[in-house]
């Protein structure tokens, strides 16, 4: 019975370790959040190389990426967030996002 209580006890401990490490890393992304409002502008987007950038829009969307860098850059759609990562350099850019629901268009403006 005490080995089955210790045992339980350094499951929790390992549980709640767990739990503040991922609050902490949380917090470190959400100081590097950006809130940007759709106003029919292009959203000006800057791009490292080789550093991913996360984009959540509000619903689900298809990004379109121009033939002219689609060698240039990884992107992936996962529901209503796009993952963008410039694997070489490459010039000004425009970027089309699509909402698969309503069909709204987002520009996206690149620039290093």
């Amino acid at each position: 019975m005490i080995q089955t209580l210790s045992k339980c006890l350094q499951s929790l401990a390992a549980l709640t370790l767990g739990c503040l490490v991922s609050i902490s890393t949380h917090a470190v992304e959400l100081a590097s959040t950006e809130v940007v409002r759709w106003d029919r502008k292009p959203i000006r987007l800057t791009l490292g190389i080789n550093q991913e950038r996360m984009l959540q829009f509000p619903a689900p969307i298809q990004p379109g990426v121009p033939p002219s860098v689609a060698r240039k850059i990884r992107i992936q759609a996962i529901d209503d967030t796009v993952y963008i990562t410039a694997t070489e350099p490459f010039d000004y850019e425009r970027f089309q996002v699509r909402e698969m629901e309503s069909g709204r268009i987002y520009l996206l403006d690149r620039w290093t």
